[in-house]
């Protein structure tokens, strides 16, 4: 392990030097002494986290790496899609398959769907059932009604469940008395962005709302002359929460909304055409609730339960059957009995997808040095698509997880933290995960970690049960993947070494993490010929089965560092070196001939980023990030270069009588250095953007 430490740090050491000798020279406008730190100043960082292990840690505390994008982080972005905020995070890649779905991954597996990691909006899964994904457009949210996002970098399973395996996020929105009265923002720009939100936040007696509704277009990526095609993406919403407070003891969080999308997908896969991409009617809602209860003797317990539900319509049209076979519509009755000629549409008619989950936490002391968590869950998926299952069956998984978390500070030099999960589904029954850690605190700004994760990863429900392709009148005239019913749990092991601190009175923290990861038995496609595994001839003639056939290691470098030397200043910086290597049984040939595809350059070896902003007395903000991305073979897209990406941020506020006012020139690329995203058919230009937000 020492070897792959030094060879990771030496690759590493040159450029952040450099960087961070850069960052110390800045100048500052006062100290962190100087500041009068007050509830309404920006640059206050989240003290606590609570996604590690269910109860709230400091982040030196935690058992793994752990970083939070604050509010004035995501003012000084210049984001526009909740997605851009991740390239300030170290060790994810942002990418966009289609503009209207955007993707985040952390380290390896970055395909078109990021199926092993877990996003919650304030704790509700928004992971989708049907596609192994998070659909980030179809969420409901503005950047606005963001408060801030805590980032789990590491694997989660104790807490959120084998999904957890890679990263966790959770997206924590403002309450409804954070900001009483109205909010109305309007964004347009470049690539005919029209973006309008309102919400209004009340306070009554004994509980607050808030109801927040919007509509977004966007033409997507600029048609170039070589491609030319319509990936627009359209989408409305509204959301209703309320916190509910009826004792000194109980809060109650319920939330409702509804979402209409009309967004761009395609199959997965190399060297796409515009032909290939299909327009998804994506309409959702959900509910969710969340009552947390403290007793007397400090400790205290949660019930939460959240149902999501997804209605897709999503047509395809391949074209005569007749023209599949070559020969004319009235010669197909004389080779299929009883079938006339008909058009194929492969696609989602009446498809859906719903989720139910309910879950209790239990959480306590054992005497003054040692606390826990212990919860016990059960969830219930259910799914029916024409073009993921070829008879349109319902498909159902019912899951169950017992899962504790537990923290024990021997002295005031040691936190120790162990969480273990047990799960156990009816895909393949039962498999756990665990995790250990041990944080010394060399003193009380600076501490070193160690941690260790093993856990296992059951297929999904849309994973285990796919079996696509076309059939009609009792025909099945082709397949196109197909799931046996033998695969089995992916596994995975990860080991952490990481330095945590701050300096210069907390204005300045640091965090360097060096990683090993290694993946085994991961669920992937591979190719076969159609006869010889079922025994017949389909259309194309081949098929790709699901097989636990893929592994991966990974092992690198991270590092984040953020200045807020005073309530002006903020410079974030973050760097990631990423070491991938792996393989996956692509195809099997007839005469037993095996194909592998070598997985060793599907991630950006290097990925950094530098954020500089300056908040002034005036109302005036400023912000300028670079980021640089290094090149990819991505594994379901084509080959991207490397490439250095310059977004900018002009500001000004205005506070008039009860009113607040703030109006923003964002620039996007703004050097307009042309680059590709995910596929080549995505051209990324400059994008120039005004938004504006009025409050009262």
């Amino acid at each position: 392990m020492q070897s792959w430490i030094i060879n990771t740090a030496k690759k590493s050491i040159s450029l952040n030097s450099v960087l961070v000798a850069l960052m110390l020279t800045l100048p500052v406008n006062g100290s962190a002494k100087s500041a009068a730190v007050t509830e309404d100043d920006m640059f206050s960082d989240i003290p606590l986290v609570t996604g590690a292990s269910h109860f709230p840690q400091t982040i030196a505390e935690a058992p793994t790496s752990v970083s939070i994008i604050d509010r004035q982080m995501i003012d000084a972005s210049a984001a526009v899609e909740i997605v851009d905020l991740f390239r300030l995070i170290p060790g994810f890649q942002v990418y966009m398959p289609h503009y209207g779905r955007p993707a985040i991954n952390y380290h390896g597996f970055p395909q078109e769907y990021s199926y092993r990691m877990e996003v919650k909006i304030d704790g509700r899964s928004v992971y989708e059932p049907s596609e192994n994904a998070v659909l980030w457009s179809t969420l409901g949210i503005e950047l606005d009604d963001i408060d801030y996002i805590e980032v789990i970098r590491g694997a989660n399973a104790p807490a959120d469940g084998a999904n957890a395996t890679t990263a966790s996020i959770n997206i924590i929105t403002r309450a409804p008395i954070a900001n009483k009265g109205w909010r109305v923002r309007a964004v347009a720009g470049d690539w005919d962005t029209q973006n309008i939100s309102a919400a209004y936040s009340g306070i009554e007696e004994g509980f607050t709302y808030k109801i927040n509704g919007g509509y977004r277009y966007n033409s997507g990526f600029p048609e170039s002359s070589e491609y030319a095609f319509s990936d627009d993406t359209e989408t409305s919403y509204i959301n209703l929460r309320t916190i509910i407070t009826p004792t000194l003891y109980d809060s109650i969080d319920i939330q409702v909304g509804y979402s209409d999308n009309n967004i761009d997908m395609a199959d997965s896969g190399r060297s796409i055409s515009v032909d290939d991409i299909i327009k998804w009617d994506y309409e959702s809602y959900y509910l969710f609730s969340h009552w947390e209860r403290r007793l007397a003797n400090q400790d205290s317990f949660e019930l939460l339960f959240y149902y999501n539900h997804a209605d897709i319509d999503a047509p395809e049209e391949l074209g005569l059957f007749s023209d599949f076979l070559g020969v004319s519509p009235g010669d197909v009755p004389g080779i299929f009995p009883g079938l006339d000629d008909f058009e194929i549409i492969f696609g989602l008619y009446d498809s859906y997808a719903e989720r139910s989950d309910i879950e209790f936490r239990y959480k306590g002391e054992l005497g003054a040095s040692t606390r826990y968590m212990v919860g016990l869950a059960s969830r219930y998926d259910r799914m029916k698509s024409e073009r993921q299952f070829v008879d349109a069956v319902d498909v159902e998984e019912s899951s169950q997880r017992l899962f504790s978390n537990l923290e024990a500070k021997p002295s005031e030099h040691w936190t120790l933290n162990a969480g273990v999960i047990v799960e156990y589904n009816t895909v393949v029954n039962d498999y756990s995960s665990y995790r250990v850690s041990a944080n010394y605190h060399i003193t009380t700004n600076h501490t070193l970690r160690v941690a260790y994760n093993n856990g296992e990863r059951s297929p999904g429900l849309y994973e285990a049960n796919q079996q696509s392709g076309v059939t009609e009148a009792g025909y099945i005239l082709d397949i196109d993947t197909f799931a046996p019913d033998n695969l089995k749990t992916e596994k995975f092991e990860s080991q952490e070494i990481s330095y945590y601190g701050s300096l210069l009175d907390q204005a300045l923290t640091i965090e360097v993490k060096l990683f090993k990861e290694k993946s085994r038995d991961l669920v992937k496609y591979t190719n076969l010929d159609t006869s010889s595994y079922f025994g017949f001839s389909d259309l194309n003639e081949d098929f790709t089965l699901r097989t636990n056939s893929a592994w991966v290691d990974t092992e690198g470098l991270e590092t984040q560092i953020k200045y807020q030397p005073d309530r002006h200043w903020l410079i974030n910086f973050q760097y990631s070196y990423t070491d991938h290597e792996g393989l996956w049984l692509r195809q099997i040939f007839d005469d037993v001939r095996v194909r592998y595809k070598n997985w060793d350059d599907i991630v950006p070896a290097e990925m950094t980023s530098l954020t500089t902003a300056y908040f002034f007395d005036s109302g005036l903000e400023t912000s300028l990030m670079v980021y640089y991305q290094d090149e990819a073979d991505w594994e379901q897209g084509d080959p991207s270069d490397d490439y250095v990406r310059v977004d900018a941020r002009l500001a000004k506020r205005l506070r008039m009588d009860d009113k607040e006012v703030l109006v923003e020139l964002i620039g996007q690329n703004i050097f307009d250095q042309e680059y590709t995203e995910f596929h080549r058919i995505n051209a990324y230009e400059s994008r120039y953007l005004l938004r504006a937000t009025l409050g009262f």
